[in-house]
C-alpha cells in the first residue's frame, strides 16, 4: 500500500524535527500511525529516491540539510533490503545511480555552489553502495563473437566427421563378414567410428549449451541497444536543453540588466521619498512652535544638515494640508504658515434609522477606551466586544469618547505629535472590520488634546473607513425615526477636562450639579431638557444609573479594573410612533474571554424631569 499524502508529510515532518544522528527508521514508521505495518520498505525506499531526483530537478535553492538526511535515508533502507533479499526495481537502482548527474545538472542549471558534504559524504556514498550491492553485468561484444565462431568451428568439425562416418560406413557394409574378420583395420574403424560417434554427442551437446549461451547473449545485447538508444534520445533531448539553456542565460542577462536598473531606479526613489518625509518631518517640528514663511523654513532644515530648497519645502506642506490644519497668512507679499488645531464639530445630530414595523432596536455603549497602542490586548477586547455584538443582533457601538489616550507635552512637539499620527493610522490599518457592524465616536477631552497638533482623530478614522462613524465633540444628540415616523432622541456626552463639576458619591451622584450642568448644556442649544429620553455619559470612568434624575454613566472599557465593561441598550418602540422605554443591561468581565451581562435595568420616561424634581 503506497505512501499516502498525509503520510509523506508525516516523515517530512519527522525528518525535518530530528538531527541527522537522532534519525530512526522505527521512529519514522510510527508517524504513520496504524499504516505503519501496511507500508514496505521498498515503498519508503521508492518514496524517497524520487524525492531526491524531484528536489534535484528544481530550479530554485533546495535545503542542502535536509536533502542530506533523505539521501542517508536512501542508503540505509538499500542495505536493509539488499540483506533481506527484497526485489529492487532495475529504475529505482537507475535513478539512484542517477543522484551525481542530477546534481551535477542542478548545480549547472541554478549556478549554486557545489556543497562538497553533500556531494562526497552522502551522494557519492549512496552511488557506490549501490553499484557494489548490485553491480551492472558488462557484456563483451567480442567475447559473444568468439562464442559464435567457435560454434561456427564445432559444426564444421561435426559436419566434417559425419562425413568420414558415412564414409567408414559405407565401407564398413560393403565387406562381407569374411573380409572384414580378415581386414586388420575393421577393428580399429570400429573403434574410430564409437570414438567419433562418442565425440558428436559430446560437441552436439556442447552446440545445445552454445546455442542457450548465445540466446542469453542476444536478449542481453538487445537490451543494451535498447539502452543504447535511449541513451542517444537522452543526449539528443540533453544537446536541445544545453541550447535553451543559453537561449535563457541571455535572456537571464537581459532581466539582470533590467533589475539592476530597477533597483537604482528604486534606490533613488527611496532616497528621495526619504528625503521629502526628513523635509516633512522638519517642517512640521517647526511649524508647531512658530509661524514660518517658507525661506524660514528652509533655512532652519538646511540647519539641520539636509538640503532642501523652497519647491521642497512648498511640496512638503501641499502634502501636510491633506491631514495637518495649517492656518497660512498668504495675502502679503512673503505668506507665513502655522500648524493650528483644525475646527472641531460640536452639538451633532446622528440619525438611527429603524425598519418599518420594528419593535425594538438594539445599541452598544462604550466609553473611554484610552488607546496607547495597537497592541494584543486591544485586539482581543476589540473581538470580544464585536462578537458580543453578532451574537446580539447588534449593528451599532456608540463610542462615548476618549477612545484614544494620547501623548502630549507643553509646549507641543514633534515626537508626541508623531505617536499620536503612528496609533491613529495603527486603529485604521489593524482593527478588525465586521460586516454590518457601524462604530460611531464621539470626541472626548483626550481627543481634543491630539488636535492640538493640527489633526482631528475622529475626522480622520470615519474619512479613512466607511465603518467608522463621526458624532462629532462634548454632546451629540442621537434621533431615531421610521421610514414614516419620528420616534424619538436622547443625548450623549463627553464633558471637557478633568474639571468636570459633578462628583461622585457613594450613595450615588450629586444631581444637583448635574441638573446645573445639563441645563447650561440645552439652554445653549436652545432646547428644552425633556425633548431628550435620557441623557448618557462617558467620561467618569464607573458604570452608575440615577433613574429620577434620568441619566447614566457608562464605564470605560479597559480602564477600571474590575469595574470595567459597556452596556447593552434596547429600545422599545410603542407602534412606531414613540419610545416605549429602554432596558440597559451592564456588561462586564466576569469569564476574561467575554461579556457577560449582570443585571437589567427598565428605563421608562413617565414624568418630566422638572416635574419630577419637584
Amino acid at each position: 500500500m503506497a505512501l499516502t499524502a498525509l503520510d509523506k508529510m508525516n516523515v517530512q515532518k519527522y525528518i525535518k524535527e530530528h538531527a541527522m544522528g537522532d534519525l530512526y527508521y522505527g521512529n519514522m514508521r510510527e508517524t504513520l500511525g496504524r499504516r505503519k505495518d501496511k507500508v514496505s520498505d521498498l515503498e519508503f525506499l521508492d518514496y524517497f529516491t524520487e524525492y531526491v531526483v524531484n528536489e534535484l530537478r528544481k530550479d530554485e535553492k533546495i535545503s542542502v540539510k535536509h536533502l542530506s538526511k533523505v539521501v542517508s535515508c536512501v542508503e540505509a533502507i538499500l542495505g536493509w533490503v539488499h540483506n533481506e533479499n527484497q526485489p529492487v526495481t532495475d529504475e529505482t537502482l537507475d535513478k539512484i545511480r542517477s543522484f551525481r548527474e542530477f546534481y551535477d545538472e542542478y548545480l549547472e542549471r541554478t549556478g549554486i555552489e557545489r556543497d562538497e558534504t553533500l556531494s562526497t559524504d552522502y551522494i557519492d556514498s549512496v552511488v557506490s553502495e549501490v553499484n557494489e550491492l548490485y553491480p551492472v553485468d558488462s557484456i563483451d561484444t567480442e567475447s559473444v563473437s568468439k562464442y559464435i565462431n567457435k560454434v561456427a568451428e564445432l559444426e564444421k568439425q561435426i559436419k566434417k566427421l559425419e562425413k568420414e562416418l558415412s564414409e567408414a560406413s559405407r565401407i564398413y557394409n560393403s565387406l562381407d563378414e569374411e573380409h572384414q574378420k580378415k581386414c586388420s583395420k575393421l577393428a580399429g574403424l570400429k573403434e574410430t567410428v564409437q570414438s567419433l560417434e562418442k565425440d558428436v554427442r559430446e560437441k552436439g551437446k556442447e552446440i545445445i549449451n552454445l546455442n542457450e549461451t548465445i540466446i542469453t547473449l542476444g536478449s542481453r545485447i538487445e537490451e543494451l541497444e535498447t539502452s543504447l538508444n535511449k541513451a542517444t534520445i537522452t543526449n539528443v533531448e540533453l544537446s536541445s536543453y544545453k541550447e535553451q539553456y543559453g537561449i535563457l542565460s541571455e535572456e537571464v542577462g537581459s532581466l539582470k540588466t533590467i533589475i539592476e536598473n530597477a533597483k537604482k531606479e528604486k534606490e533613488a526613489e527611496a532616497k528621495a521619498k526619504a528625503k521629502h518625509l526628513s523635509i516633512e518631518s522638519l517642517v512640521y517640528q517647526k511649524l508647531l512652535l512658530d509661524r514660518c514663511s517658507i525661506d524660514d523654513l528652509v533655512r532652519y532644515i538646511k540647519e539641520h544638515k539636509v538640503d532642501a530648497n523652497n519647491v521642497e519645502v512648498a511640496d512638503a506642506l501641499r502634502c501636510m494640508k491633506k491631514v495637518i490644519t495649517l492656518d497660512s497668512s498668504r495675502f502679503s507679499t512673503k505668506p507665513s504658515y502655522k500648524i493650528v488645531r483644525p475646527e472641531l464639530k460640536e452639538d451633532g445630530v446622528f440619525e438611527i434609522e429603524v425598519p418599518y414595523g420594528c419593535k425594538h432596536y438594539d445599541v452598544m455603549l462604550v466609553s473611554d477606551f484610552h488607546v496607547r497602542e495597537v497592541d494584543a490586548k486591544l485586539l482581543k477586547g476589540y473581538d470580544v466586544l464585536t462578537n458580543y455584538c453578532v451574537r446580539n443582533g447588534i449593528s451599532l457601538m456608540l463610542n462615548l469618547g476618549d477612545f484614544y489616550n494620547g501623548f502630549s507635552s507643553h509646549p507641543l512637539d514633534y515626537e508626541n505629535a508623531m505617536k499620536n499620527y503612528r496609533v491613529i493610522e495603527q486603529t485604521i490599518s489593524e482593527l478588525p472590520v465586521v460586516d454590518g457592524l457601524y462604530h460611531a465616536v464621539l470626541g472626548g477631552n483626550h481627543e481634543k488634546n491630539i488636535s492640538n497638533y493640527g489633526f482631528d482623530p475622529v475626522e480622520m478614522m470615519s474619512d479613512a473607513r466607511s465603518d467608522f462613524l463621526n458624532l462629532g465633540y462634548t454632546h451629540s444628540t442621537v434621533t431615531i425615526n421610521s421610514p414614516t415616523t419620528y420616534l424619538g432622541s436622547f443625548d450623549i456626552h463627553h464633558p471637557d477636562g478633568f474639571d468636570f463639576p459633578i462628583k461622585l458619591e457613594e450613595d450615588g451622584i450629586d444631581i444637583t450639579e448635574m441638573n446645573s450642568y445639563l441645563e447650561d448644556i440645552y439652554s445653549s442649544l436652545g432646547k428644552d431638557r425633556d425633548e431628550s429620553y435620557i441623557d448618557i455619559f462617558g467620561h467618569t470612568h464607573v458604570n452608575q444609573f440615577n433613574y429620577p434624575g434620568g441619566y447614566c454613566y457608562i464605564p470605560s472599557y479597559f480602564d477600571g479594573g474590575s469595574k470595567r465593561g459597556a452596556c447593552h441598550l434596547r429600545i422599545y418602540f410603542d407602534e412606531e410612533t414613540d419610545i416605549k422605554y429602554m432596558v440597559f443591561m451592564p456588561l462586564s468581565f466576569s469569564t476574561g474571554t467575554r461579556l457577560d451581562k449582570t443585571n437589567e435595568i427598565v428605563y421608562q420616561k413617565v414624568l418630566t424631569r422638572k416635574n419630577n424634581e419637584e
